[in-house]
């Protein structure tokens, strides 16, 4: 399944599947070609997941990993293989950004868990 998120800010629609994180732009209709992708070895996207963007600073927040799964912060801007600013090890289930409280919120199924990580970096 493919999960996407809409930036305002910088006028796109992000959206995580199979073949990378992928940036379009916010209007694009029919068979429109992404403006940026974000996929390959270095960017350890392996899988559609949930995905959420910070437009205000430009990051990308993807639940994106195979195995125990990871949470990758990329900026707005990334396209190719490329690595992610900020990784998060372990969590693969829901996710979500709480920008008052500076926090990542996802879910930890091996942990049976709700985990919670202060990043103030990336608002």
């Amino acid at each position: 399944a493919d999960f996407g998120a809409v930036d305002p800010v910088h006028d796109v629609i992000v959206v995580s599947g199979r073949n990378g994180i992928l940036i379009y732009d916010r209007t694009a209709s029919g068979n429109t070609k992404p403006l940026r992708v974000i996929a390959g070895p270095k960017s350890g996207v392996s899988r559609g997941g949930k995905i959420a963007v910070y437009p205000p600073t430009g990051k990308i927040i993807a639940n994106a990993g195979t195995g125990e799964g990871f949470i990758g912060i990329w900026s707005i801007d990334d396209d190719g293989d490329v690595p992610p600013l900020w990784i998060l090890r372990g969590p693969n289930g829901g996710l979500t950004v709480d920008p008052k409280n500076k926090t990542v919120i996802a879910t930890s199924k091996p942990l049976n868990a709700v985990v919670s990580y202060f990043l103030p970096e990336i608002f």
